[in-house]
């Protein structure tokens, strides 16, 4: 299976983007960010039931929308009245994920990773059907180096959503100047905006991956053919 990683360049849509391919027949993704230090831990265990304990604690949202510290992508105000969240059962991932591993003596890095996706994927719809691609929302440029570095496999194609430079940088800086009068907003915080807007890209390309480049303004305006244009390039079919 390809893997596809997404990064984002400063409020460039990521999760927008990514909430477009949600449920396609084709593609094997957790719904939101699969962005934090512990992964590279749980990515090197061994044994099955510490690898789904560990991935359940430190992703509770996947498994219940209206948890975790910020509900960012306010997955706990779904439908038209912004009151839907979803369950996904802990006990059958668990199970899903043992019955997966269990003919293996070694678990590499790539099959913990394609194996979660799978058993979450099970747990859902509870049949297993061929999937062409893994999506993984890295979400962040320095981590997303970190992620390719230690899973050591070339089979990677980075996504990364951008926008107008001007509007990448105001944007976050705006918001953050809201949030709580700007106290949690610091010089090294402007710098990091500046730094994404301006060697974001060039920062991606020295990763010596295959790189694609989806600009907001064009996901807004010409979404049918973004998506399609996506879909043609990474061989699956187009569904609405």
């Amino acid at each position: 299976m390809k893997i596809l990683l997404l990064v984002t360049g400063g409020r460039g849509g990521s999760d927008f983007f990514q909430g477009l391919l949600d449920s396609h027949s084709k593609i094997l993704q957790f719904p939101g960010l699969l962005y934090h230090e512990n992964l590279f831990k749980i990515l090197s265990l061994q044994n099955p039931y510490e690898i789904t304990k560990e991935f359940i604690n430190t992703f509770p949202n996947f498994f219940n929308s209206k948890i975790g510290t910020k509900n960012r992508e306010r997955h706990n105000k779904l439908g038209p009245k912004k009151n839907k969240f979803y369950k996904v059962s802990k006990k059958k991932f668990i199970k899903n994920f043992i019955q997966l591993s269990k003919d293996k003596e070694k678990i590499t890095k790539y099959d913990v990773l394609k194996d979660l996706h799978i058993a979450y994927e099970l747990t859902k719809k509870n049949r297993k059907t061929e999937k062409n691609i893994i999506f993984i929302h890295t979400h962040i440029v320095d981590f997303t180096r970190r992620f390719i570095e230690f899973l050591g496999i070339k089979n990677i194609t980075i996504i990364h959503t951008m926008r107008n430079p001007l509007s990448a940088i105001n944007s976050p800086v705006k918001n953050w100047l809201k949030f709580e009068n700007g106290k949690k907003f610091y010089p090294k915080s402007l710098y990091f905006q500046l730094d994404l807007a301006f060697k974001g890209i060039n920062d991606l390309a020295n990763l010596k991956r295959k790189l694609f480049i989806i600009q907001l303004e064009k996901l807004h305006r010409e979404h049918r053919k973004v998506m399609n244009d996506f879909c043609k390039i990474f061989g699956i079919k187009y569904e609405k």
